[in-house]
Order: C-alpha cells, then sequence, then structure tokens
C-alpha cells in the first residue's frame, strides 16, 4: 500500500467517524447539550462540504 492509498484510507475512517458521532449526536439530542463542534459538522455535511474537510484538515 502507498502513501496515498494509505491517506484516503484514513480519511475514509476520520469521515466515518464523524458520521457516526453526527447520527449519535442528531438521535440523542434531547439528551445532549448542544455542541457547536458537531453542530458544524452537520452544517458541512448537509452543504456536501464534510468530506472535503476531512481532507484538508488531516
Amino acid at each position: 500500500m502507498n502513501l496515498e492509498e494509505e491517506v484516503g484510507l484514513r480519511n475514509k475512517g476520520y469521515l466515518s467517524g464523524i458520521e457516526s458521532v453526527i447520527a449519535f449526536y442528531l438521535k440523542n439530542k434531547d439528551l445532549l447539550s448542544k455542541d457547536k463542534g458537531v453542530e458544524k459538522y452537520i452544517k458541512m455535511k448537509k452543504k456536501g462540504k464534510l468530506k472535503e474537510y476531512v481532507e484538508e484538515n488531516s
């Protein structure tokens, strides 16, 4: 596996993790306090920019 493939797999993992956090947060929003970071990720996901954000910041 070359470096480019490793980075791609790592980014997929980061993206999957963030999407899992978003799903958990939305499912349990009534029980959790507001989290600005997660809210930011939700907005990015709705705009289709979450993947780009992960790739630029990993």
